[in-house]
Formats: C-alpha cells, sequence, structure tokens
C-alpha cells in the first residue's frame, strides 16, 4: 500500500500500474489525521479514482477497494483474523530508495524487509508474510 499525500500521489498512476503489470495486488490509503496541507486534494482523489475506473474496467466500489481511508493504526493487537491495518500482511510500505517496510508506521532498521531493487525481493516478501501469519496463529 501507498500513503497518499498531496505529493506522493503525483506519481500514484505509475506505482499502481506497475504492480499491477506484475499481477501485485496495490493499493493507497489516506491518513486522515495529517495536517490539510498534507493531505491529497479532493481533484486529485477524484483523478486517481477516474484513472482506476476507465484504465482498468473496475467499478466506484472496487476503486474505492483500491483507494482506503485510515483513521488510525491499531499496534499491539493481537490474535487473528488481523485485527490491526494488515502491515507486512496485506500492505507494505515502499519508500523512494526501495526499501520496503511492513507500513508507514513501521521504518526503522528491524522493520527493513527488503529492498524492492533485490532480484530476490518477492521471495523475501513473500517469506515475511508467512512468518507474521505463523507467529499469529502460534499465539
Amino acid at each position: 500500500m501507498k500513503v497518499l499525500t498531496r505529493e506522493s500521489i503525483k506519481t500514484s498512476e505509475k506505482f499502481y500500474h506497475f504492480f499491477h503489470q506484475k499481477g501485485i495486488s496495490a493499493g493507497f490509503f489516506i491518513v486522515k489525521k495529517v495536517s490539510d496541507d498534507m493531505k491529497p486534494t479532493i481533484d486529485q482523489l477524484r483523478q486517481l479514482l477516474d484513472f482506476l475506473q476507465s484504465h482498468y474496467n473496475i467499478d466506484v466500489t472496487e476503486a474505492f477497494e483500491i483507494v482506503k481511508f485510515a483513521d488510525n493504526m491499531m499496534f499491539g493487537n493481537e490474535g487473528f483474523p488481523v485485527t490491526h491495518c494488515g502491515a507486512g500482511i496485506t500492505s507494505l510500505s515502499i519508500h523512494p530508495d526501495g526499501n520496503v517496510y511492513p507500513c508507514v508506521k513501521r521504518y526503522g532498521e528491524t522493520d527493513l524487509i527488503t529492498n524492492i531493487f533485490n532480484t530476490e525481493a518477492v521471495y523475501d516478501i513473500l517469506i515475511h508474510r508467512k512468518e507474521l501469519i505463523k507467529k499469529r496463529f502460534s499465539r
């Protein structure tokens, strides 16, 4: 998942197309509790939703499944089904340098999963995901 800000939304079409071409599910989310000058504008959001609908032949409901709105992230919640944002399982954060983290709020050195430019990046991501799921089931 890519976090949408007023700046990052400018590359969102390329981001989505890149992963869609590779058969990888991608999406976006907007964190509501940030300053207004960081949030994407209504026109930017409309343009992204229109792009998704027109280029990928999806309806408005599917478009809103790709572009999600999050009030907060709930860390520390245990158990399965996952009761938080899905960090590292259903969503990732990819930084401009290619570093892949489980979440936009988990980007420390110990949270680093891989770098998207590594040849084994997809494998690394899948292994990390399986380890997280196994950890949650074992509790």
